[in-house]
């Protein structure tokens, strides 16, 4: 059993195979539709088919649930090539809503109508048509003779009637044909396609094709009589004449010359079919012996060419399409090419797209390689995160920015500079020995921070946890905690 899945809104950018010419109930279409039954829960669905050749007709699906299920039987796959479906919904007699047109694809298969000829049967329907022939050659030679004055004068030797007999032999049969030089024989074995002789070497097989020209009637053309493989005729040649007294045109069956075993020779014919017609998508696309392949285009299925800037490519050395990702230095420079981006430069990919946000200038310099990052950068994207910063080192000197919080380790000593506006927040540990803080205002006419609850920086206790907050370059609060 085939299965085939597809959403109802993805009708239109998929084709789906339905199976087989002459598949009955193998293939099961399921459709998603439950968006359209959200709208309509009461929806009686429907289904028109557009087959490949032929008129549309309702189709017959069930529901379940949100879905609608399609077994496929093998009314539906008569004709190859491609069709259409479309998915109605009924309320009350009217039609309320349709999917959109959706395209299905039935695919050729081979249906056997009759059994394999054997061996012998293909020998004997071959040698029956050569012999029922040659009563009405004999009679155009005899009336030729007759017009040229060939008979007037002495006669020659009477002629012989050739004959064909066929007996059983040890896994095949034995092909005798007795002309006027006498006997020719040769064997057909079982299992040979398209009855092969068993034939020793290429010159067995030329005296054997030069017995069957006499009795087909075949002749050299340039020099109107019989020719033997002793008179210079190469037996391939003969063999394309054996072809061409039995009907076949040389352009359609291939000669020993080509590659074809001398064991072949008394077959004579070796089938190649020809093209006659190159179809897209089941439109024929020949125009007086030519077949120009279109160009593909978002409306048309055609031969199609790609782009190298676009990520894809033809494999090296496969010679199939290949994905190729953005190079981490296409990444850096911010270039225009598009490719997707693999996993293991995503955290590059992130990094320069913020500094780039940022504002950050130096990002894509050629002075820094591929994933260093820089402490402008990092500030910048900080400072647009508003993301905390860590501050490390005993003895850390903070020139602080609005809207940042500053986390630091344990000091021994900290110097913090405020901005004049805004607000800024700073957490750090005093250790076992007490930090030595100093905090300096840059505002204008402010000596000094205000701070409310009596909080003194000059005097901090150790071992114990500060957080200062400092609002407009003025006024301070302090908390703290063990």
């Amino acid at each position: 059993m085939r299965t085939v899945s597809v959403r109802s809104a993805d009708l239109p950018k998929v084709t789906i195979p339905i199976g087989y010419v002459g598949e009955n109930l193998y293939t099961k279409v399921i459709i998603d539709c439950k968006k359209d039954f959200d709208e309509h829960p009461d929806a009686v669905v429907g289904m028109t088919v557009e087959p490949p050749e032929g008129d549309a007709y309702p189709a017959l699906v069930t529901r379940d649930g949100d879905f609608v299920v399609w077994d496929v039987s093998a009314s539906d796959l008569v004709y190859r090539g491609s069709g259409s479906i479309q998915i109605s919904f009924t309320v009350d007699g009217t039609i309320v809503g349709k999917t959109p047109v959706g395209r299905i694809m039935v695919n050729k298969s081979i249906v056997p109508d009759g059994e394999a000829p054997t061996a012998l049967d293909d020998f004997l329907t071959r040698a029956s048509t050569i012999l029922n022939e040659i009563p009405d050659e004999i009679d155009d030679a005899l009336e030729e003779a007759k017009a040229s004055g060939e008979f007037d004068g002495p006669h020659g030797e009477d002629g012989v009637s050739p004959t064909v007999v066929v007996t059983d032999i040890t896994g095949g049969h034995r092909i005798t044909i007795t002309d006027a030089e006498g006997p020719h024989s040769f064997d057909v074995m079982d299992g040979q396609g398209g009855g092969g002789a068993a034939i020793d070497d290429e010159s067995t097989a030329a005296d054997k094709v030069w017995s069957a020209q006499k009795v087909n009637g075949v002749k050299n053309t340039a020099e109107g009589k019989y020719s033997k493989p002793s008179d210079g005729i190469p037996s391939s040649d003969m063999a394309s004449a054996v072809q061409t007294s039995l009907g076949k045109a040389d352009t359609a069956y291939q000669k020993p010359s080509s590659g074809i075993p001398a064991t072949d020779l008394a077959s004579g014919v070796i089938p190649t079919v020809p093209v006659t017609d190159v179809r897209i998508d089941g439109t024929s696309i020949l125009s007086q012996g030519v077949a120009n392949i279109p160009e593909a285009d978002s409306s048309n299925l055609g031969a199609v060419k790609v782009d190298k800037n676009y990520g894809i490519q033809i494999h090296p050395t496969s010679d199939s399409l290949a994905i190729y990702p953005a190079l981490d230095t296409q990444i850096k420079a911010g270039t225009t090419t598009v490719r997707p981006l693999s996993p293991s430069i995503q955290h590059i990919s992130t990094f320069y797209g913020l500094a780039k946000a940022a504002g950050n200038s130096d990002q894509s310099s050629s002075a820094n390689a591929v994933g260093t990052y820089t402490e402008d950068a990092k500030s910048k994207i900080s400072d647009m995160l508003n993301a905390p910063v860590t501050v490390s080192g005993s003895t850390p000197s903070i020139t602080a920015k609005s809207g940042v919080q500053y986390k630091c380790g344990e000091c021994s000593t900290l110097s913090i500079t405020v901005p004049s506006s805004g607000c800024i927040d700073v957490v750090f540990e005093s250790g076992s020995t007490a930090t030595v803080l100093t905090v300096t205002p840059t505002k204008t006419g402010v000596t000094a921070i205000k701070w409310a609850n009596g909080f003194d920086p000059s005097s901090l206790e150790a071992n114990t946890t500060y957080e200062l907050n400092i609002l407009d370059g003025e006024l301070g609060v302090a908390c703290s905690w063990t």
